[in-house]
């Protein structure tokens, strides 16, 4: 379970981020470890998942700051008035 100390929407993007690449960072030992290629693969899989996921989530911060003027996540009222 994760828990969010800091309510910023780009620290936990950020974490997202750091998380994606130790994933892949495991797979690509792993294949250096057995010799296989396969990890290699997965490993760039899982980085142009983290590139996407990287360029989607700044769209959608600068979305979010030109609209509602914040990042943090405790003051974003997504489904009510812009007040």
């Amino acid at each position: 379970m994760i828990f969010i100390s800091n309510r910023n929407l780009l620290t936990f993007l950020m974490a997202c981020e750091v998380s994606y690449f130790a994933i892949s960072l495991g797979f690509v030992m792993h294949s250096f470890d057995t010799g296989m290629t396969s990890g290699l693969i997965y490993g760039i899989l899982i980085l142009v998942a983290a590139v996407s996921e990287s360029a989607i989530g700044l769209g959608l911060i600068a979305y979010l700051t030109k609209f509602s003027g914040t990042i943090e996540l405790d003051r974003l009222n997504l489904m009510g008035s812009r007040n």
